[in-house]
């Protein structure tokens, strides 16, 4: 129990959390000065290019003139800012009840002896992996274009040169900023990679920490197999079998939790991802240049990632969630009694509907 006390769960993700000030600590509804200072601070870097890319947005729906390659990219662009304030809001909404649901994994020390400590560094571990991949592809992606110049300089539309649309950034937007003013250049290139580093910090985070809660919850239900399978070796079933009940709904409960905290979040899954992967095949296969085609490679390969992770831990819970009604199946239930027996059958049928992470009503 002291180790529950002692150990924060999820660490990687809540520090990760907390520097985007998205993690609610105790008195986290007092607002310090430090934090305002923060907060501030966020919304300076994030402002000044959000604006211009919404601007611009409008722009090309508006006007006749932008190529095909040129909307998309905008579209693309403005597809992922969204993305990221979408999953923002969702998570400041049901911010309190994710710490609570963060902090009930240490409940299920009252259920299994077994250490999750290790369990919860290994869910660490691939965050921080899935996480620094991420930012540093995000780093290059938005710092590449510079490499960029001189072919963009060559084949840059005749729309982009009229509205003074410079090369050497990411997302080809009116700025009023011309690479050579060095200084101001810079600092809105800066600005860019705030903006994209803050959306991997989000977005990606925020979907890894399903994973890793997903993650607790196989665990869990794996340990609730072992019990199960071991019930012919106990003394007392039916005792021991009222336990097994427990600690399964108790894992249900988790899981569904999961859905109902994250499931809004989850419909990014269901819903951006198809654009945005849409829209990046359709720009690898537009641009001319490989090295730009390569910079958009990067970008699907994050988002694949990002799809495989939650479909993978998706259909592992389906497949644990139904093995549990194989392991009371197995149990010698013709030996024990009538009130046994319906216990074992209450268990086969609950379990015959496999629990799955949920996008709102929407099964993964």
């Amino acid at each position: 129990m002291s180790e529950k006390i002692a150990h924060q769960f999820m660490g990687v993700n809540v520090k990760i959390l907390k520097f985007t000030e998205l993690w609610l600590e105790d008195g986290g509804l007092v607002i310090s000065k430090v934090k305002i200072i923060k907060l501030f601070v966020i919304f300076l870097m994030v402002c000044p290019t959000c604006v211009a890319l919404l601007s611009e947005c409008v722009i090309v729906f508006i006007d006749s003139e932008p190529d095909i390659v040129h909307r998309i990219q905008i579209i693309l662009a403005e597809s992922c800012v969204l993305g990221a304030m979408y999953m923002v809001i969702c998570f400041w909404k049901n911010r309190s009840q994710i710490r609570d649901l963060v902090d009930s994994i240490g409940d299920f020390v009252n259920y299994s002896e077994l250490d999750i400590v290790p369990v919860d560094k290994k869910v660490g571990f691939f965050t921080a992996i899935v996480v620094g991949y991420s930012l540093l592809g995000m780093i290059i992606y938005t710092l590449s274009p510079l490499l960029l110049i001189e072919s963009c300089e060559k084949t840059k539309s005749q729309y982009r040169v009229d509205h003074g649309i410079p090369c050497g950034v990411i997302v080809p937007i009116r700025i009023h900023v011309h690479p050579e003013n060095p200084h101001m250049f810079r600092l809105y290139l800066a600005g860019q990679v705030g903006n994209g580093i803050m959306a991997v910090l989000v977005v990606v985070n925020i979907t890894m920490m399903v994973c890793g809660l997903v993650e607790h919850a196989l665990f869990q239900l794996k340990q609730v197999r072992s019990l199960m399978s071991k019930l012919s070796e106990s003394a007392n079933i039916e005792e021991r079998l009222g336990f097994v009940v427990k600690y399964h709904c108790v894992v249900i409960k988790f899981i569904n939790n999961i859905n109902k905290y994250f499931g809004s979040q989850l419909v990014l899954h269901f819903t951006l991802t198809s654009v945005v992967i849409s829209l990046l095949g359709f720009q690898i296969l537009m641009v001319n240049d490989r090295k730009e085609s390569l910079m958009y490679a990067l970008h699907l390969i994050g988002w694949f990632i990002m799809l495989y992770n939650i479909c993978y831990y998706g259909q592992l819970l389906i497949d644990e969630s139904i093995g549990v009604a194989s392991d009371a199946y197995s149990v010698p239930w013709y030996n024990c009694s009538i009130r046994v027996q319906k216990d074992i059958k209450f268990i086969m049928m609950r379990s015959q509907k496999p629990l799955s992470l949920k996008a709102m009503n929407l099964g993964i």
